[in-house]
């Protein structure tokens, strides 16, 4: 199989056209901007997945009465009526095309029904805070891009390797995670007999050169430009080994982006936590380590 070179695609129609989504994304956000806290939210909300999830379903897919919803579920008004009206700006924007179509003229994040799932959320939800306290900036940067670059094969296409820092920053909130089994896998696109520059994005996103890739036909088998382009899953393996694209944390990054996660208050947690640096050492529980970069290939 061919490596596409970059000269030979230019000269191709179309290649080199309109940037991704991600692209664009990068070249208009404001995620450089300072992150101010958000005061109506619970400071120490580490369940907040279980909390607002359950909220916005009763409250606009059950359709249930707002401050009975938020009354139930121990969130205050003005939370509640920021998700509202949060639902209804993002349901406009490329993040809306994951939420989930209701009665209501307002649309859903997707939910999770099964159990099982239901608690790895819970669980990757905690760890999106362990990752909060410790760096915002990240989390936001993530958040934000992956939701608004993210297709619905769950899956982060990045067109130009100008943005292979986005990529590095996937990859290295997924090792902060430290969850059992998940990880990315990093895509390779094909056309025909020609295929990705495997070797350069690999550089390029800090992987070690034997990363595996996994190759998939291009979306548009008309055109090579998209063997220029590298694509990031975010899988989850089992104990045999097999993996497949983790729902469970899109579903995450989805209602992370919803809530504003990045801008919850967590200085009175800061303080418990300077309180138990006090203790004795074998009271201490650590947040979280980083996994080694194998686990993660």
């Amino acid at each position: 199989m061919k490596i596409a070179e970059p000269a030979q695609l230019y000269e191709q129609r179309g290649a080199g056209g309109r940037p991704g989504h991600l692209a664009r994304y990068l070249r208009q956000s404001g995620i450089s901007e300072p992150i101010s806290v958000l005061t109506c939210a619970m400071a120490n909300d580490s369940d907040w997945v279980a909390q607002y999830s359950v909220f916005l379903d009763r409250y606009i897919r059950q359709g249930g009465a707002l401050e009975v919803c938020a009354a139930d579920l121990g969130i205050t008004i003005e939370m509640a009526k920021h998700l509202v009206e949060r639902i209804r700006a993002l349901q406009r924007e490329a993040i809306g095309r994951h939420f989930a179509s209701s009665s209501s003229v307002l649309k859903t994040p997707p939910t999770l029904k099964q159990e099982a799932r239901r608690e790895q959320a819970v669980a990757i939800g905690k760890s999106v805070i362990n990752v909060m306290r410790k760096n915002p900036i990240l989390l936001r940067q993530v958040v934000s891009g992956y939701c608004n670059a993210v297709n619905r094969r769950m899956r982060i296409v990045l067109t130009r390797q100008e943005d292979a820092h986005f990529g590095r920053a996937v990859i290295e909130l997924v090792k902060l995670l430290n969850i059992d089994g998940l990880g990315i896998r990093v895509i390779g696109f094909r056309v025909g007999d020609q295929c990705s520059n495997a070797a350069d994005w690999l550089q390029a996103l800090g992987l070690p050169a034997d990363t595996p890739v996994h190759w998939v036909n291009a979306p548009n088998r008309n055109s090579s430009a998209s063997t220029l382009h590298c694509g990031i899953d975010v899988v989850h393996r089992d104990h045999k080994g097999r993996e497949r694209t983790s729902g469970t944390f899109h579903l995450v990054m989805v209602l992370a982006a919803v809530v504003e996660i990045w801008r919850l208050p967590f200085i009175a947690k800061r303080q418990l936590d300077r309180e138990k640096d006090r203790q004795p050492k074998a009271a201490q529980l650590q947040l979280f380590d980083a996994p080694s970069p194998e686990s993660c290939r």
